[in-house]
Order: C-alpha cells, then sequence, then structure tokens
C-alpha cells in the first residue's frame, strides 16, 4: 500500500472522484478528525506524519457514496428482509393481545 501525506489527499481526491472542486486541506484533515457525514478517512501516523492512502480514499468514497444514495443492492435486500422480519412479529403481536382481549 502507497502512502500519501495529507497534503497531497486533495489533489489525488480530485482526480479520482473527476471533482470540479479541489477539497481544501483543512477539509482533508477534518475528514480524518471529524468525518464527513459520519465517515472518517482512514490515517496513519509515522514520525509524526499523517499518512493515508489511494486506497482509503476510495473506502472513504464509497462510504460517502453510499451514505448520500441510501441503502442499494444487497443492503436493501437486507433491509427488505428486515422489514419482513419486524412486520411478521408485528402481526404474531396483535394476534396474541388479539387472543387475550377476545377468548375464543
Amino acid at each position: 500500500m502507497d502512502l500519501i501525506e495529507l497534503k497531497e489527499v486533495a489533489n489525488i481526491y480530485m482526480r479520482m472522484t473527476g471533482g470540479k472542486r479541489k477539497p481544501s486541506l483543512a477539509a482533508v484533515y477534518r475528514w480524518t478528525k471529524k468525518g464527513l457525514r459520519g465517515v472518517r478517512l482512514r490515517v496513519e501516523v509515522i514520525g509524526g506524519k499523517t499518512f493515508t492512502s489511494e486506497q482509503h480514499l476510495r473506502e472513504f468514497d464509497r462510504e460517502l457514496t453510499a451514505k448520500r444514495n441510501g441503502p442499494s443492492g444487497t443492503s436493501s435486500a437486507t433491509t427488505d428482509v428486515q422489514k419482513t422480519s419486524a412486520h411478521n412479529r408485528a402481526v404474531e403481536r396483535l394476534r396474541r393481545r388479539s387472543s387475550i382481549d377476545h377468548p375464543t
């Protein structure tokens, strides 16, 4: 894994994402400390200098895109399964409650 100094990240990130605007160095540092939309850019500190990698940048971009677009693909299928399961549990609770209120 090739490491990249944070001062180089803005140019690389803009090229990777095809962006028209280059993020500021301050923004890149914020991504590492506070994150953006709940996603933090992974870094390595070596000899007092902070580095990241193109792989970490791709992961960061992928996670941001997923947050922005919402669940899709396999995560959407998981969400559907979870919704169906929650629905079935709710129906079962209502049936039990109904049979307690109105014994047959």
